[in-house]
């Protein structure tokens, strides 16, 4: 409590003055914690805006986006939630985002977060994590598809089929070596637990880089992988897959 008391204390102190960390939101904490709580959007989203600095998946593609890829040119997340991603990518420059989430109440977070940063992005609920439209410049999927099992070389087809030319595709996902930790059949919020009240793992998709990597060439992308820092329970990666 305290730790969150003092984060968000500076966070609007940064904001009040105009310095935000390069990675965080330009945005006041407290209208973001008033949003999320009044759409009845999941409380998760606050955390992961509050600590985004802290998170090698996010900082990874940011960077990636921002080195590569123009910002006139069409990103799409889906699995968006609250729209962070989005909307910092909004706030450097890029002009053209969707994103779209299963859940009614993270789009209404999503979508009144972006008005609050003055920024334009198209936001819209959709089941699955195959985009609507096509020539994609960048799909993203973080944090979210290994949540829900998928067979990953329909998945990446289905991808390669929305891209334009030269597009690419990005997601983290958890490595398999992840089913080599004793408690890996369980959530990890329950493995100090008892074992009869520990609930099913949440990870339900476990990939190596080299089983990806193959089953992306067999896709038609070639691959680049990267290993994501702090990242250890689970392991994970991040994939960056180009149209070959």
């Amino acid at each position: 409590m305290l730790r969150y008391i003092i984060t968000t204390r500076l966070a609007k102190i940064r904001w009040s003055i105009g310095w935000s960390l390069y990675h965080e939101l330009d945005l006041p904490m407290d209208k973001v914690g008033s949003i999320i709580k009044s759409t009845d959007a999941d409380p998760w989203h606050y955390g992961s805006i509050q600590d985004r600095r802290r998170r090698g998946e996010v900082i990874s593609t940011m960077d990636w986006i921002v080195k590569h890829v123009p910002k006139d040119e069409l990103i799409f997340e889906v699995g968006c939630g609250c729209g962070a991603n989005l909307i910092w990518l909004a706030q450097h420059g890029y002009r053209h985002l969707t994103g779209t989430d299963r859940s009614s109440s993270a789009i209404s977070a999503a979508t009144q977060l972006a008005e609050l940063a003055r920024q334009s992005i198209t936001f819209r609920v959709a089941d699955g994590f195959i985009p609507s439209g096509n020539n994609i410049s960048v799909l993203m999927a973080l944090n979210s598809i290994y949540y829900a099992p998928i067979d990953m070389s329909k998945y990446l087809t289905s991808c390669r089929d929305r891209l334009a030319s030269n597009g690419h595709v990005i997601f983290d996902m958890i490595d398999r070596a992840f089913d080599q930790m004793p408690k890996n059949r369980y959530l990890t919020d329950d493995w100090r637990l008892p074992e009869n009240q520990r609930r099913p793992t949440q990870y339900v998709v476990r990939i190596s880089p080299k089983e990806l990597s193959e089953q992306a060439t067999k896709a038609g992308f070639k691959t680049m992988i990267n290993n994501l820092s702090g990242a250890k329970r689970p392991p994970r990666y991040l994939a960056v897959l180009r149209m070959d």
